[in-house]
């Protein structure tokens, strides 16, 4: 399969999420209603990458509504050098194998992972009308705004 973006002569697009944690916390929400809606469009085709920290909800909840997930369990919260080295290879094949469009990066772990785990002649066609978006949830600069 080609590595690089999604570059059909189609309407479609396809939609790739990573996320970090499967809890059904505030960017899980966010991500939720999101794919909710999208869900029916015949322009978008969408997957998940989840974390397995969290207990599941979120993973289940997407599931249920009939959206295609993969829980990556390598990909935690906290640091650990060779599950990061994992999960930055795992994710790295999701994408070739997916070849999405736009690209939806919450949280850092996932944000960090997934912007490196993009080869570089990819950022070319970024600005040649592909998306890779990072959304950083529940942060408020330790009350500041």
């Amino acid at each position: 399969m080609d590595s690089k973006f999604n570059s059909k002569n189609n309407d479609t697009k396809r939609l790739l999420i990573i996320i970090t944690q499967s809890e059904f916390g505030g960017a899980q929400r966010f991500i939720f209603n999101l794919i909710n809606k999208l869900k029916n469009n015949p322009n978008y085709e969408i997957k998940i990458c989840v974390g397995a920290d969290g207990g599941g909800e979120f993973t289940k909840a997407v599931q249920e509504i009939g959206v295609s997930i993969t829980t990556l369990p390598m990909l935690k919260r906290n640091l650990s050098f060779l599950d990061d080295v994992v999960a930055y290879f795992r994710i790295r094949k999701e994408i070739k194998s997916f070849n999405p469009s736009i690209l939806f990066l919450n949280s850092s772990k996932a944000g960090f992972l997934g912007a490196f785990s993009v080869e570089p002649r990819l950022f070319i066609e970024l600005a040649a009308g592909h998306l890779m978006i990072h959304g950083q949830h529940g942060r408020n600069a330790c009350g500041l705004f």
